[in-house]
């Protein structure tokens, strides 16, 4: 069968992503778009969350000053202590973590509301919700939330795989939670053909964009 998203422009798009990925093997699998604004916007003194290790790790370990990695895959888990280790940093806490929502995304507890600067949604696809919609009170003013695969949970407007549609509503319940409590977030939807990145900025309060502060 003939999926909707075989086109040439489909297959073209992957032998783009193919070529970044040759030229740009440390880069982490989100879209290529999103990966250069993140690169500009990261800071040293950033502090971040993840959910699903591997390449991100690694990328984000250089950039950041701590990063909290969430893993349930025991095999996941080892490997990315052993690029860890090869980096040498000490910037980076990996916690495993069994698949449930109270342990997987229940992690953000020992933050304070406000206290992260963004928060990166991977790892495993049923618990993105309740991951999501965990994250969204850690951020601080100004600070990021980004989702990756969101063709998946949340209606977008774009023709790449698993995409639920822009007429669908959002996946779940949870998902329908989190994208109300996003729809005042400054949206940014990056998409390579292949997947769809979103990156939602908080908003700061008027007081403090007249005071200059806290931003990126």
């Amino acid at each position: 069968m003939i999926r909707p998203y075989w086109t040439s422009a489909y297959l073209n798009h992957r032998v783009q992503n193919a070529w970044y990925r040759l030229r740009h093997p440390r880069a982490p699998w989100l879209t290529p778009e999103a990966v250069a604004f993140l690169d500009k916007w990261l800071g040293r003194n950033h502090v971040g969350i993840e959910w699903g290790t591997g390449r991100s790790t690694l990328w984000l370990a250089r950039r950041i000053g701590r990063l909290t990695s969430i893993e349930h895959d025991p095999a996941w888990f080892e490997r990315t202590c052993r690029g860890l280790d090869k980096l040498s940093v000490g910037r980076v806490r990996i916690l495993m973590r069994e698949t449930s929502a109270q342990d997987y995304a229940g992690i953000t507890d020992e933050f304070e509301d406000g206290g992260l600067d963004f928060a990166l949604v991977d790892g495993v696809s049923a618990l993105r919700d309740a991951c999501t919609l965990a994250a969204i009170s850690k951020i601080r003013e100004g600070g990021l939330l980004i989702l990756d695969d969101a063709q998946r949970y949340l209606p977008l407007d774009v023709v790449v795989p698993n995409a639920i549609g822009p007429r669908a509503e959002p996946l779940t319940p949870v998902w329908k939670q989190a994208a109300c409590r996003l729809a005042s977030w400054k949206c940014q939807m990056t998409c390579d053909g292949l997947r769809a990145t979103v990156i939602w900025r908080r908003p700061v309060a008027a007081s403090l964009m007249k005071t200059g502060g806290p931003g990126s």
